[in-house]
């Protein structure tokens, strides 16, 4: 349906515009592939010995557990001074967990019941009891009339020898 839709458009397009936007420089701009080197590089012995360097320099700088700042990793909410950002992510937090899930969970959970679930339950029980002490039936036979039931029922030719199961 959609390459449909695609062809017609172009078929309203002028030739002049055809011929811009189906140029085969821009046809093969679509189609070039690049190439991908699927050789897995290996690691040389420099490589190894500067990795392994800068591996022991960030041990011994997180070995100083004294100054707390060096090692200090934001929160996100300031990048530069340590004691906003922890002050902005008590906050935050505070206000999603107390506030949206905790009161959030209150409210919702003792909203009217807007869809009426619990009212057409009662009307049913109180219909119920109203047709059983008059003595009527539970339900009305004649509640659709037949007339506007025949219109939607299958004829007899229609049937054919379908087995009816009642």
């Amino acid at each position: 349906m959609l390459l449909g839709h695609c062809q017609q458009l172009v078929r309203r397009l002028t030739p002049s515009l055809q011929r811009r936007l189906f140029s085969t420089n821009r046809l093969a701009l679509c189609t070039a592939h690049r190439q991908y080197s699927t050789e897995i590089t290996k690691k040389t012995a420099d490589d190894a010995l500067t990795s392994s360097k800068e591996y022991l320099d960030n041990v011994e700088r997180f070995k100083d557990i004294a100054n707390p700042d060096e090692n200090w990793v934001s929160h996100g909410f300031n990048p530069y001074d340590r004691e906003d950002d922890d002050y902005h992510y008590h906050v935050f937090m505070f206000c999603m967990i107390t506030v949206v899930m905790t009161w959030g969970a209150f409210i919702l959970a003792y909203l009217p019941d807007n869809k009426m679930i619990h009212w057409r339950q009662r009307e049913a029980y109180l219909e119920l009891a109203r047709r059983e002490a008059k003595g009527l039936p539970l339900v009305d036979p004649n509640l659709v009339p037949a007339e506007k039931m025949l219109q939607y029922l299958p004829t007899d030719e229609e049937l054919g020898d379908t087995d009816i199961i009642i």
